[in-house]
C-alpha cells in the first residue's frame, strides 16, 4: 500500500488538470468535477480514482487533503466543506470573494489544525525567492490576458480573475498595506495605484483586451517577466510539494491569502465609488 498522502483535487479543467499532472508524483490522486469527461481526461496521470461529485460530502472523509480548482465563487463553500472535515486545504486564488467568508475559513482551519493555504503559484519562483531584502519605493505590475468578448469573462469581474497574484505579490515586497487606492476598474480593464506609508507606490494594471498574455513585474528599477521564466522544478510543481510537505508536518494557515481578498474587497468599494 502507497504510504503518500490521498489527495482529492476538485474541479480538473484547465488549472485543475496541471495540479493532478503535478501532484501526481507526490501524492495518490483522486479526481472530482460536475464534468465526466474532465475526469476521464486526467485518467490518462494513472491516477487513484475518481469521486463523483454528487457524492463529495461523504468521499472527502476518506482522502488526506482537497485540492479545490473551481470558480471562486464556489471556493467558501468547498472550503468549508473540506476543513470542517478536518482535512488540509489547498485553494485555487482567491482564497474567497469576501474577506468575512475568508476570515471564517482561516479561524476553522486554526480550529481543527490543518493546513490552509492558496495556490500562490509565483511566490515560488527563483526571482521571489532570491530577491533581496530592501526597501521597496516602487513597483509596477502588468497581468494581462485575452478573453472573447461577454459573456465570457468570468462573472467575479477583472480584480478577482487576474488581481490576486499581482496584489499577493506587491503586498509580500511592500510588507504593508496601502493607505490610499485610486486609479480605474472596468470589466475588461483596471489601472490601480496603492500608496504606502513613506511615499512609495506600486501600480497594478489588469487587462483582459490584449492580444497576449503577460505577466511582469518592474521592481526598484528591475523588470521580470514571469512568462520567460524557465526553471526546475517549475513554480507549480514547487508550490504543489510545499502543500504535501505542510500537510505532513505541523498546520499552516496563509495570512497572505486573507490580506489579499481583503485588499481586493477594498480595492473594488473604493473603485466602485470613484466612478459613481
Amino acid at each position: 500500500m502507497s504510504n503518500k498522502q490521498v489527495v482529492l483535487v476538485v474541479g480538473v479543467g484547465n488549472w485543475g488538470n496541471r495540479l493532478v499532472e503535478r501532484f501526481k508524483f507526490i501524492a495518490d490522486v483522486i479526481a472530482c468535477d460536475l464534468d465526466v469527461k474532465k475526469v476521464e481526461a486526467v485518467q490518462k496521470y494513472g491516477i487513484l480514482g475518481s469521486l463523483d461529485a454528487r457524492n463529495l460530502e461523504g468521499g472527502i472523509r476518506y482522502v488526506d487533503a482537497v485540492v479545490i480548482a473551481t470558480p471562486p465563487s464556489t471556493h467558501y463553500e468547498l472550503a468549508k466543506l473540506a476543513l470542517s472535515a478536518g482535512k488540509h486545504t489547498l485553494v485555487e486564488k482567491p482564497l474567497t470573494l469576501d474577506f468575512t467568508q475568508a476570515t471564517e475559513l482561516y479561524e476553522l482551519a486554526r480550529n481543527k489544525g490543518v493546513t490552509l493555504m492558496t495556490d500562490d503559484t509565483f511566490m515560488y519562483t527563483d526571482f521571489v525567492r532570491d530577491y533581496r531584502s530592501q526597501e521597496v519605493r516602487a513597483m509596477q505590475a502588468l497581468w494581462t490576458g485575452y478573453r472573447t468578448p461577454d459573456p465570457s469573462i468570468p462573472e467575479e469581474g477583472i480584480l478577482w480573475t487576474l488581481g490576486p497574484h499581482p496584489a499577493s505579490l506587491m503586498l509580500h515586497f511592500m510588507q504593508q498595506f496601502p493607505v490610499a487606492i485610486s486609479g480605474q476598474l472596468y470589466a475588461n480593464y483596471a489601472n490601480i495605484l496603492y500608496r504606502f506609508p513613506g511615499g512609495a507606490e506600486a501600480n497594478i494594471v489588469l487587462s483582459w483586451v490584449t492580444p497576449i498574455r503577460r505577466r511582469s513585474i518592474y521592481l526598484n528599477g528591475t523588470l521580470t517577466d514571469f512568462d520567460s521564466i524557465k526553471q526546475e522544478p517549475d513554480p507549480l510543481t514547487r508550490m504543489c510539494a510545499k502543500f504535501i510537505e505542510r500537510c505532513s508536518a505541523a498546520y499552516f494557515l496563509d495570512r497572505q491569502a486573507l490580506d489579499v481578498v481583503d485588499l481586493l474587497q477594498i480595492t473594488k468599494m473604493k473603485l466602485t465609488s470613484l466612478q459613481k
